[in-house]
């Protein structure tokens, strides 16, 4: 069986073949599905990977505002507050990782 995407173009042969009785929202549920550590996880795991990721994305803002600051024209600052998100993500993140210690 061939797949032809325009009438001028060369028929392609689909990769995946469908076994008897799945339809293609099937084959998408079971490709997607969430990793059982993380399904089973306590609130303390969350609360500790949320905050150690929003705690690297403060790292990148803060590495961000510095670059931002050492730049070369001085009249190119930029749009995106660097130094508000740095707090931000900083603050709700250790907030999230003390959380996380003391629950566990």
């Amino acid at each position: 069986m061939c797949i032809r995407l325009s009438r001028t173009g060369p028929p392609i042969k689909p990769a995946l073949r469908l076994a008897a009785g799945q339809t293609r929202a099937h084959m998408a549920r079971t490709m997607l599905h969430e990793p059982d550590a993380l399904r089973f996880a306590s609130d303390a795991t969350l609360f500790a990977l949320w905050g150690g990721a929003l705690l690297l994305l403060a790292l990148v803002a803060m590495w961000a505002d510095i670059r931002r600051a050492k730049r070369k024209h001085i009249d190119k600052v930029g749009w995106m507050p660097w130094t508000k998100l740095f707090f931000v993500c900083a603050l709700v993140g250790l907030t999230l990782i003390g959380l996380a210690v003391k629950g566990g």
